[in-house]
């Protein structure tokens, strides 16, 4: 059996008095941006653009969903709803947090009951703070 550790890569999110932090074992962000673009008699010209921030985050469930320190229930709790909560991701020294609303949530129970989540996020406000 081998085990693998991973330091200094975690994630917080707080949803409806329910908050927890998570050691992370993968994070993906991506940063997009949409734009309508119409034709005008002096060319093209953009209308509107939209960017969008998703974060991917493979975690190990964290036991029990029961109490107010929970990282999987405060997630299950804010997908079930459908409503944004206040989320931090620390990477080494760096760290970003903003509001996220919950859009994916999986947990994968395989044989040897090592569960594990993903969960997906659409975030807004996001605002980095790089190491010193």
């Amino acid at each position: 059996m081998s085990v693998t550790l991973l330091t200094g890569k975690s994630a917080t999110f707080s949803y409806d008095g329910v908050s927890g932090s998570m050691q992370i074992t993968s994070f993906t962000t991506d940063q997009t941006a949409d734009s309508e673009t119409v034709e005008t008699l002096a060319g093209s010209a953009a209308l509107s653009a939209q960017k969008e921030y998703t974060a991917t985050v493979s975690f190990l469930f964290d036991g029990t969903i029961s109490g107010a320190t929970n990282f999987y229930k405060a997630v299950q709790a804010a997908y079930e709803d459908g409503l944004p909560g206040a989320i931090t991701f620390a990477i080494g020294g760096f760290s970003e947090d903003g509001d996220a609303t919950v859009t994916g949530l999986t947990k994968d129970v395989p044989a040897d009951a090592q569960i594990t989540c993903e969960a997906t996020f659409l975030c807004t406000g996001m605002t980095p703070t790089y190491p010193a």
